[in-house]
């Protein structure tokens, strides 16, 4: 999609230019930050190196220096603009490879693993400046092993297993289908909880006891408690403690990937 390298079939289509015929026009519609990227010269300063890849993208001087000290400021990079690329910390060089990525302002971005491997300050530092983009109406495609990343950042998601599409989707409407829900109930010391009144209902998938807690997956959290509370007798006195979690994203993903493989 980005051109650095040719289709083995097929052609595609970024921002209404075909990656085969107009691939300038596809260059300079793209903002690309690659997660293992060396391609940056490492006895050249932070503001050096930004400064010779915006003049090879042909952005007029004073307009590019602007900029540079603009996204400088927005990474926390303005202190260490001077500073040798090579004396740079690893999160400081992925945050100077999205700078680079965001210097012709373009309308798309591709972010390869852009967390990956970083500390959660820089992760998050990152996280902000992807949603800043989106809010000003960008469009950014996020490759990430990171499911809670993911739902953080994005509005459609695409499962792939083995370079094969398996779902693509909103995050919202992978839930709904795995809409499953975990209650533990915590129980006193060699307390019986009676789940004969809940346990063949339609919403109920699954109920286990063991040491002291019992564990309740069903469809539909409001009904099962409902039922809990009106029909097991000294409910409400025998249970400590109650907690109640749905499926992640990465819960669903592995279902999905499971599924790919039946």
């Amino acid at each position: 999609l980005s051109t650095l390298i040719s289709p083995t079939s097929g052609t595609a289509f970024v921002n209404g230019y075909n990656i085969l015929t107009d691939p300038a026009k596809v260059r300079a519609s793209l903002g690309v930050s690659l997660g293992d990227e060396r391609s940056f010269y490492y006895r050249l300063s932070g503001y050096q190196n930004l400064e010779f890849f915006g003049t090879l993208q042909n952005i007029p001087r004073q307009q590019l220096k602007t900029r540079i000290m603009f996204l400088l400021e927005r990474m926390d990079l303005t202190e260490a603009k001077d500073i040798k690329f090579m004396k740079y910390s690893a999160g400081m060089k992925r945050k100077l490879n999205i700078c680079r990525a965001l210097l012709a302002d373009p309308p798309i971005y591709f972010f390869d693993e852009p967390t990956a491997a970083l500390d959660p300050q820089c992760s998050r530092e990152i996280r902000e400046t992807i949603l800043d983009l989106k809010q000003e109406g960008k469009t950014v495609l996020l490759t990430t092993q990171n499911m809670r990343e993911a739902d953080e950042l994005c509005d459609r998601i695409a499962i792939i297993n083995k370079g094969k599409l398996i779902v693509l989707s909103s995050a919202e409407e992978l839930k709904r289908k795995f809409r499953t829900y975990t209650i533990k109930l915590s129980l006193p010391d060699g307390a019986m909880l009676p789940l004969d009144a809940v346990r063949n209902e339609t919403f109920v998938e699954r109920t286990t006891l063991q040491d002291g807690q019992c564990t309740i997956i069903t469809t539909d959290k409001v009904k099962l408690l409902d039922m809990l509370f009106t029909r097991v007798e000294g409910f409400s006195n025998i249970v400590k403690d109650i907690k109640i979690s749905e499926p992640s994203l990465e819960d669903i993903f592995l279902e999905y990937v499971k599924e790919s493989r039946k």
